[in-house]
């Protein structure tokens, strides 16, 4: 029996597809080197396309849509009816050949949609494999209704190498339509149907697929150095739930100035951990250097850390997300695939602290603010719980001399392995 893929692994396999219909290079972040991932891949190199992968990142340059070649191999499916699917819509609209080995079929629908295009498709029997594949010189726009989310695909990816207007009906898949339109396909809904433009040039992009893999991006590094800014754009950048861990220490060590306690005393501090809210997150008095010696204080003990490693934990394990703080990449989450190590000279970092509490209309001496800063980085760097440092194989960035777009293009660049100035 074929393979069929669930809906993420489906979505999976469509953008690494799309990325070699693009003319360009393009990241996918967040796909798994699964199997059936990597023999898709060595199907689309045989293709054309170039493909490397590390990690659960994926440098793909494309071909452009009517760039597929004619490969000099069978391309091996095994047992993946997804693939098999996929690669025949994606070939229906090129004029190359091509043989689809493997065990498992393709579905009636699908020949017929390769056959309205122009391809043909011929086996020992309908939808056997193998089967030899001749796609069509001039694609035919596609108009058909498809039952399911892997019929919807497949004739997405034929109307996109097709002439005119392809009108297609079927389910609901909005990852599908996203994926399209992010890398610049004219496709709108009306109602049920999908009318997509055939022939678009598709433009290189960095494809995230969180929920495949649930992304986490450990954000770490010492006060002021930019993480939280460089944070935040990267989960609006990849579409992922934003964590600033650090707001729960100062909560907590909010709570226990409250009480009227010292935040060093571990009791209270443990105690004030273990009933945070997220009314308590969202306090207006977590910021300032008040607030920074007391989340100090408090992140220095074990029984904290434990209390909040949980929350942490969980927050990532939902759905991925971008984290940061001072241990993520190396206790929080050790086995992230993405890690950054955030820093800048004390006297940058002095000097936007400095700006931000004047900023909120706070009185402040750049001495005192920069003087504050450097005992809590000997603070942070020498506690015995969790202590901050940067992981052995996170990326450093040092952003002295860097503004948050600066900071951005050299974190994608880290995160996709490419230099900024690359593809």
């Amino acid at each position: 029996m074929s393979k069929i893929a669930q809906p993420d692994t489906l979505a999976g396999h469509f953008a690494l597809i799309l990325a070699a219909l693009t003319a360009g290079r393009s990241h996918l972040v967040g796909l798994a080197q699964t199997e059936q991932t990597q023999g898709l891949a060595a199907c689309l190199r045989a293709l054309g396309a170039e493909i490397d992968c590390t990690g659960h990142t994926w440098q793909v340059t494309g071909r452009g849509i009517g760039g597929l070649i004619s490969p000099a191999i069978p391309l091996q499916v095994s047992d993946d009816a997804t693939a098999a699917c996929l690669l025949a819509g994606a070939l229906a609209p090129h004029d190359v050949f091509a043989v689809l080995a493997g065990s498992g079929h393709v579905p009636p629908r699908v020949l017929t949609l390769a056959e309205t295009c122009g391809a043909r498709i011929e086996a020992a029997s309908p939808g056997a494999l193998p089967a030899a594949m001749r796609g069509a010189r001039n694609a035919l726009p596609v108009t058909c209704e498809m039952p399911d989310a892997l019929g919807l695909a497949t004739a997405l990816l034929a109307g996109l190498g097709a002439r005119g207007l392809s009108r297609i009906t079927g389910p609901d898949v909005p990852e599908l339509v996203g994926l399209l339109q992010m890398l610049g396909a004219d496709v709108t809904a009306e109602g049920t149907t999908l009318v997509l433009h055939g022939q678009p040039e598709l433009h290189r992009a960095t494809i995230s697929l969180p929920h495949q893999t649930r992304l986490i991006i450990a954000v770490d590094g010492p006060a002021a150095a930019g993480k939280g800014t460089l944070a935040r754009r990267l989960a609006s950048h990849f579409a992922l739930p934003y964590l600033d861990t650090g707001l729960l220490y100062r909560a907590t060590g909010r709570r226990v100035l409250d009480a009227g306690h010292d935040p060093a005393d571990h009791g209270h501090a443990a105690q004030a951990a273990t009933t945070l809210t997220p009314e308590d997150l969202a306090r207006g008095d977590l910021r300032g250097p008040e607030a920074d010696r007391a989340a100090s204080a408090v992140a220095s003990i074990p029984a904290v850390r434990a209390a909040l490693l949980d929350f942490q934990r969980n927050f990532g394990a939902r759905h991925g997300a971008v984290l940061d703080g001072r241990d993520i990449g190396t206790h929080v989450f050790p086995n992230a695939p993405v890690k950054l190590f955030v820093t800048a000279s004390p006297e940058a970092r002095g000097q936007r602290r400095h700006a931000e509490l004047l900023a909120r209309g706070a009185q402040a001496d750049l001495a005192e603010v920069t003087a504050e800063i450097i005992a809590r980085d000997h603070a942070d760097r020498t506690r015995a719980a969790a202590p901050m440092q940067a992981a052995d194989d996170a990326v450093t960035l040092d952003t002295t001399e860097m503004n948050a777009e600066e900071a951005l293009a050299a974190a994608l660049a880290a995160i996709t392995g490419t230099a900024t100035s690359g593809g």
